[in-house]
């Protein structure tokens, strides 16, 4: 091949990467289109993934393909045991399993990674730059398109951001282009985890790791902020020196005095986000109506409910679960995995994501503290089946040096 075509090879192949990636997170996880347009944009999103694999003659590892087809048999399962859902959950469900698969198959998974912390940067550099916009002069963002979710909010679509105004909240925040600011937050964790643990050749990792700081910050998220602290952790402790467990322990007991010196004294959302969920938290009681006792419902009530370990509970098990507490909000990824469609769905799905994250960590205290960084991260918000985390599940039974084709971007 000569060196021009393979030079436009490389293009094509880092256009594509780019493409699905993007699209990816843009219509499974972004504003209003996982919800009011998914039923057209998941299946076009499917199509193109399809159309992509026959025209690069892609091979679809063996062993993914059986995770993939027993996940879906063990879902058919529990709808014949415990009630079908809508049809178009059902659809939706095959939709994104398929479109899972397909993009392990089509991408390798160092190109995924190198290629997701371009686009999630990207978010974080939009994101903050629409906050000051907001900070500066809101009335400069009504240029930019105008959308609005099922619950009739809106935001500005600028491309790698969505521009919401959330100061009636008591906050300026921002969410990327996801469906609210804890939904972000996990993104950014992953990213931030990619790029610690992977030599993706990106130039000054420090000032990349300090934008992605920024962003977990000003999405004044409770949930992620405490995942901020513990990358920093990470970091911290990403040295040499037998002395460095010491040093971080000597830190988290500092941020822990400090948090008792000023809880008293914050005001506004800070106040909120770091005391009053705290103290929701503790005085939680099954049912109370506020946003930190409806997340610890997602924890307990599942799991107390639990009737069928081994198939799960079902969308039928979830809508009685609503019926007892009054509320939907059942966020806690990690248990949804397990109650959902039962233990061995669950035992899957946390294989793959463990066979992942230990392909890249060696030591066994950066593998321990990055496992409860990450199900921190998806435990207040509901990804179950969501294509990105399933991709990562998928990922962890691929051969790492699968090729996807004869040349690597």
């Amino acid at each position: 091949m000569k060196k021009s075509e393979m030079k436009i090879k490389i293009i094509k192949n880092s256009l594509w990467t780019f493409f699905i990636i993007y699209f990816l997170l843009l219509i499974k996880s972004g504003f209003c289109f996982n919800e009011k347009f998914n039923s057209i944009t998941a299946p076009g999103f499917l199509f193109i993934l399809i159309l992509g694999t026959l025209l690069m003659h892609v091979t679809i590892e063996k062993r993914v393909m059986k995770v993939a087809t027993v996940m879906l048999i063990i879902i058919f399962i529990n709808y014949i045991l415990h009630g079908f859902p809508e049809i178009n959950a059902i659809v939706l469900n095959i939709i994104d399993i398929m479109s899972s698969l397909l993009v392990v198959s089509c991408i390798k998974e160092i190109d995924f990674k190198r290629c997701f912390c371009k686009i999630v940067f990207l978010i974080c550099i939009f994101s903050i730059l629409g906050y000051l916009l907001l900070e500066i002069d809101s009335n400069i963002i009504v240029i930019l398109p105008k959308i609005s979710n099922s619950q009739a909010r809106t935001s500005y679509f600028a491309l790698f951001t969505m521009i919401s105004d959330y100061r009636f909240t008591g906050a300026n925040r921002i969410q990327g282009i996801f469906w609210e600011p804890g939904a972000f937050q996990m993104f950014i964790v992953t990213s931030f985890l990619f790029e610690h643990f992977n030599d993706l050749n990106f130039n000054y990792s420090y000032i990349r790791k300090m934008i992605y700081s920024l962003a977990l910050l000003l999405t004044f998220s409770t949930t992620g902020i405490i995942c901020l602290i513990l990358l920093w952790v990470l970091i911290l402790g990403d040295s040499n020196s037998k002395l460095k467990w010491v040093r971080i322990l000597l830190l988290v007991c500092a941020a822990f005095l400090l948090y008792i010196s000023i809880s008293d004294k914050l005001t506004g959302f800070w106040k909120y986000t770091l005391v009053d969920k705290v103290q929701q938290i503790l005085n939680y009681k099954i049912g109370v109506s506020n946003q930190s006792s409806s997340r610890m419902d997602s924890i307990i009530l599942p799991l107390k409910y639990f009737y069928d370990p081994i198939f799960g509970i079902g969308d039928s098990g979830y809508k009685m679960l609503s019926t007892l507490v009054g509320h939907t909000m059942f966020t806690c990824t990690p248990v949804n995995y397990i109650v959902r469609y039962g233990l061995i769905f669950g035992i899957i799905s946390f294989m793959g994501f463990y066979k992942f994250i230990k392909r890249s960590i060696n030591n066994i205290i950066d593998l321990v503290l990055t496992i409860i960084v990450c199900l921190i991260s998806i435990s207040t918000e509901n990804f179950m089946l969501n294509p990105f985390i399933t991709v990562i599940i998928l990922y962890g039974y691929a051969s790492y040096y699968k090729r996807r084709s004869e040349v690597s971007i």
